[in-house]
């Protein structure tokens, strides 16, 4: 059967099938040549494993997926969910609106890569088990292993309900829109909670363009940032700040399913993970000395002329300060109660509007009492 969405409906995905097959969701987020190809790609794959739902994710800037697959009558056994998204909305937020039954899996396929194989499941597999696939750069022969592979290769292992559910109430507790780097925030806590199995049946090969080299990578990030809503404090030090301050406030979000002697190991971990190296540190600070004496400058000739523009220097620089004092007083956070503190600084402010509900959420989860054994 196809199932058709829209506007904010939350399309929950249930079946009623027995055997174990993993529900497959496919964001579309362009149409190029070899689109077409990787959408029949995709079928086949739903055929040879069994996948009682594929859920499209469809956000092609005319409804491109949307024509092709609510016309895919191939799928005899498979349920396709069409879920029609606007084009420019950030992917994770997309994910939010997609929730499944207790006792199934999950995979994400991402329209820039390859893949190939089954992904059928062990049928002993238990409610917390997470499978690992086969996962190589598109340049590389050789499957990366486990431990070395990136963050972003959680979004192609296959996740069970509990922890993909409590993912998507992670997004919507963050009024619908998070970073681009939540998928590290969902790497830390699938890895924390789950136990893995590896399934060699399947293969994904991972378009790592954006990231393989530095410069790229670093821009990236910049650009990430600005998207997200950062505004003028973006740059790689606010991204990487995001991503730890997420993955601090994830480890409270998703306590009731963490081991209890793991918890503050997690937690000293995360909270490292906010930290500047020292030469970082001493840039940073640099910068932020530097303009100081360039503001104090500036105010010091308005005493004098009282010009507009040295007004428009004053208000420029007044927020290149606050950019740095931020970044150097938030990396200082060692404890729930000192990062909270720097975020209603920061909310108070209301120069950053987009992420209010986000530092609101953050705030919250800081609060949280540690659990009492």
């Amino acid at each position: 059967m196809i199932f058709k969405f829209n506007d904010n409906e939350i399309a929950h995905i249930e079946t009623s099938q027995e055997s174990l097959a993993a529900v497959v969701l496919f964001p579309i987020t362009r149409v190029i040549p070899k689109s077409m190809e990787n959408w029949h790609n995709i079928i086949r794959v739903a055929k040879d494993s069994g996948t009682p739902a594929l859920i499209v994710l469809d956000k092609t800037p005319n409804g491109e997926a949307t024509s092709f697959f609510e016309t895919c009558h191939s799928l005899e056994s498979t349920d396709i969910y069409i879920i029609r998204r606007p084009s420019n909305e950030a992917i994770y937020d997309s994910q939010g609106f997609v929730t499944i039954s207790k006792g199934m899996w999950i995979i994400q396929l991402h329209d820039d890569d390859e893949w190939k194989g089954s992904l059928r499941l062990p049928q002993d597999a238990s409610e917390l088990e997470m499978f690992s696939t086969e996962f190589l750069f598109q340049d590389s022969a050789r499957s990366l292993k486990w431990e070395k592979s990136p963050p972003a290769r959680v979004n192609f292992t296959i996740l069970p309900s509990q922890i993909w559910n409590r993912f998507s109430e992670f997004i919507g507790a963050q009024g619908g829109h998070v970073a681009g780097s939540v998928d590290s925030t969902l790497d830390l806590v699938s890895r924390i909670i789950c136990t893995r199995r590896h399934i060699s049946n399947f293969t994904y090969i991972y378009n790592n363009r954006h990231w393989k080299q530095r410069r790229k990578a670093v821009k990236n990030l910049e650009i990430l940032a600005r998207q997200d809503g950062w505004a003028f404090l973006s740059c790689v030090d606010v991204q990487l700040i995001n991503r730890a301050i997420d993955g601090i406030t994830s480890i409270e979000f998703f306590l009731d399913l963490i081991p209890e002697s793991k918890i503050e190991e997690c937690r000293h971990q995360e909270f490292c993970k906010l930290r500047l190296s020292p030469r970082r540190g001493f840039l940073l600070r640099f910068v932020y000395v530097f303009t100081l004496i360039i503001q104090f400058g500036n105010v010091a000739i308005f005493k004098i002329i009282k010009l507009d523009w040295v007004l428009r220097n004053i208000s420029y620089w007044n927020t290149i300060t606050f950019k740095y004092k931020f970044l150097l007083s938030i990396t200082k956070s060692r404890n729930k109660l000192e990062l909270r503190r720097n975020i209603s600084e920061l909310r108070a402010t209301m120069l950053i509007p987009r992420l209010a509900d986000r530092f609101i959420f953050w705030e919250k989860m800081l609060l949280i009492e540690d659990k009492i054994t």
